[in-house]
């Protein structure tokens, strides 16, 4: 009686309870109102998940987040300062971010600044680890290309940026770029600690693609014609679109797949091979212009300058591409390799300059008279820079600590370019030997602790030099 009792009680207080729904309304109406002051506070906005749906995600707006933004947009996308002030900037910001207060230009100004020297310090803590890195630290506007004033640059760079030791300088080969390094030798020996390796003994190194420029320029001046009558024939097709679709349509008569012509820069050799390169695929399409268009012909009967155009391309003109275009294929693959910035070049370097003096001397010995002059001409500006005792040993040494390579790389090559057993040949080995010893002495003696720095005698340091430098050349 008392269960049962008990049981219909609690009944009734359940249906009690759900017969005032008076409380619970007001409660849930509550909760949704909190809700939406909370979503109408913030911003919102739709992003995209996998499977292409969407969810609505709340994102809280932060002033000093957007000011930093801001800040970065003026510097990627090298806007002025004043940009904010303009009116187009500020309509965006109304409909975008309300909220967003703007900041003057002078705000930003002093945010750049100050964001610039944040990206400083955080740079100079990178560069202060002993790891490779490549990364660019300054532009410096030059007065004048006196090597005083490039001496200066350099040593107020190395200053700002607490570099204490340089071990090589590559500059284009210019006669200021050689005076401003011997400048910056004397500099730089007034510091407190020298820092110079070797004394500056391997400091500067030539651009090796700077090189490759001069090479090329003195070979192509030999085949002139020949290139010059390309040429002329490329810029008549690019004069104007009408001689263009003509050019197309013979094109196509020869079952030639459409492309473009590329037009040379004078002063540089690279877009001068690229537009051999072109211009000889289509040479059925030019040998069909000049049978059949008379105003192609006429074209190089014309004067400029007083003489007549070379032109057009005869058949000896494009044999001599055709060769000229095989030869610089080298150069172009070494000047790609030179100029990587994704992969480490000095490891390399001294393979690609084997590689072309090797062709040099192969062509120079060409029963064709127009190569061999053009290799001859090469070989003597290839001399003036990179022949063995021009050259700067680290380029040769930079060879040999890639294990792929070590020594018996540069045996090989020097056995082959001077003879083996030859006193040319023992020379230069010789005097990588040499440079290598030097370097770990440098290296021993700035990583060696002091205990055992101390505890070696002079004789007993210099002999483990050499085995261990003997071992790993090997």
């Amino acid at each position: 009686m008392d269960d049962s009792l008990s049981s219909h009680q609690g009944n009734i207080s359940s249906d009690t309870s759900s017969s005032t729904p008076t409380e619970p309304i007001e409660e849930s109406v509550g909760q949704k109102k909190k809700m939406y002051n909370q979503w109408t506070s913030t911003e919102t906005k739709c992003s995209k998940v996998r499977g292409g749906s969407s969810q609505l995600v709340a994102v809280g707006f932060n002033q000093e987040a957007c000011r930093r933004a801001t800040v970065k947009m003026i510097i990627l996308d090298e806007l002025p300062f004043c940009f904010v002030d303009g009116d187009g900037f500020k309509q965006f910001c109304i409909v975008a971010c309300p909220k967003f207060i703007i900041p003057s230009r002078r705000i930003i100004t002093r945010d750049v600044v100050e964001l610039f020297m944040k990206e400083k310090a955080l740079l100079k803590s990178v560069i202060s680890e002993s790891r490779l890195h490549r990364k660019i630290i300054s532009f410096k506007p030059i007065s004048d290309h006196k090597g005083e004033t490039f001496a200066k640059e350099l040593e107020n760079c190395l200053i700002d940026w607490g570099i204490t030791k340089v071990f090589t300088i590559t500059v284009d080969n210019a006669s200021a770029n050689d005076s401003a390094l011997r400048i910056f030798k004397t500099k730089v020996r007034c510091w407190r600690e020298d820092p110079l390796i070797l004394g500056g003994e391997f400091l500067h190194v030539c651009c090796c693609a700077h090189i490759l420029i001069l090479i090329v320029k003195d070979g192509l001046a030999v085949v002139g014609n020949s290139v010059v009558s390309v040429r002329n024939a490329v810029k008549y097709v690019r004069s104007s679109n009408c001689r263009f679709q003509a050019f197309q349509i013979r094109a196509e008569q020869d079952n030639l797949s459409r492309g473009s012509l590329i037009l040379d820069c004078n002063t540089r050799w690279n877009s001068t091979y690229l537009m051999l390169t072109a211009a000889f695929k289509y040479k059925a399409a030019f040998d069909r212009m000049a049978n059949e268009d008379k105003l192609y012909d006429d074209y190089f009967k014309e004067d400029e300058n007083g003489k007549r155009k070379f032109g057009p391309p005869s058949s000896i003109d494009w044999e001599n591409v055709r060769r000229l275009v095989q030869f610089l294929k080298i150069f172009s693959d070494a000047t790609l390799s030179f100029s990587s910035y994704k992969t480490v070049t000095s490891s390399h370097c001294f393979d690609d300059i084997c590689t072309i003096e090797v062709n040099l001397n192969v062509f120079s010995t060409s029963k064709d008279v127009n190569m061999s002059g053009m290799a001859l001409e090469m070989k003597k500006k290839f001399d003036k820079y990179w022949e063995g005792s021009e050259i700067n040993k680290l380029l040769i040494v930079s060879s040999v600590l890639d294990p792929r390579s070590k020594m018996s790389f540069v045996t090989i090559f020097f056995e082959k370019l001077y003879g083996k057993d030859t006193p040319k040949c023992s020379e230069m080995k010789e005097a990588v030997v040499d440079v290598m010893r030097k370097l770990y002495e440098v290296y021993s003696a700035f990583y060696a602790k002091p205990s055992a720095t101390t505890s070696q005698s002079g004789g007993g340091s210099e002999s483990g030099c050499e085995s261990i430098c003997a071992t790993n050349i090997k």
